[in-house]
């Protein structure tokens, strides 16, 4: 899959998004799940309570702490699909439960914002879908369908991000051997 085209009508101008972009700022670009009623679903039959609110599932491509220059790269407008796979469920530190993927093209889109002079704090990529902050239930199966992003989304690094967490329930019951006594 091409992240451009040669006619351009899949990249946006960062002037268009953010006016002036001549000085350099810190990053924040993810792309948002589309199909996101099947990630929802497959949450609910394995057992999840709690996932984020469904318009915050997302891959996250580039978390940069260090100031770069945007115009340096083009948001992608275009929606890419990672096919169906075999993936894992992992938590990560700070209590993240999340699918994880593996997609060449979101890891050359990673390896491009580093090359340009982004930061990151992990020496690999390692693309995935946070699903909850609210544990993994037993037994829980990775989803393995296709999943769909759509077009990158842009921003400035938001230090609060941690305190404006949700979780949305989804009618999903814990069993029996989980519940306190």
């Amino acid at each position: 899959m091409q992240w451009f085209t040669e006619s351009r009508d899949d990249v946006m101008y960062l002037s268009d998004m953010f006016g002036d972009t001549s000085s350099t700022k810190n990053c924040y670009v993810s792309r948002p799940v589309v199909n996101i009623g099947d990630i929802i679903n497959w949450a609910y039959y394995n057992g999840f309570e709690t996932t984020l609110p469904p318009g915050d599932l997302h891959v996250t491509i580039c978390y940069s702490k260090a100031r770069f220059d945007w115009a340096s790269l083009y948001p992608a407008r275009n929606q890419i699909v990672i096919p169906a796979q075999t993936r894992t469920i992992e938590e990560f530190n700070g209590g993240a439960v999340v699918l994880k993927l593996e997609s060449p093209v979101l890891t050359t889109r990673w390896q491009q914002f580093l090359d340009v002079g982004a930061s990151t704090s992990f020496p690999t990529y390692k693309p995935h879908v946070t699903i909850t902050y609210g544990g993994t239930p037993k037994g829980a199966k990775p989803y393995e369908g296709r999943i769909v992003l759509g077009p990158e989304k842009w921003s400035e690094l938001d230090d609060d991000w941690k305190g404006k967490l949700e979780e949305w329930p989804t009618g999903a019951d814990k069993d029996e051997d989980d519940q306190p006594e």
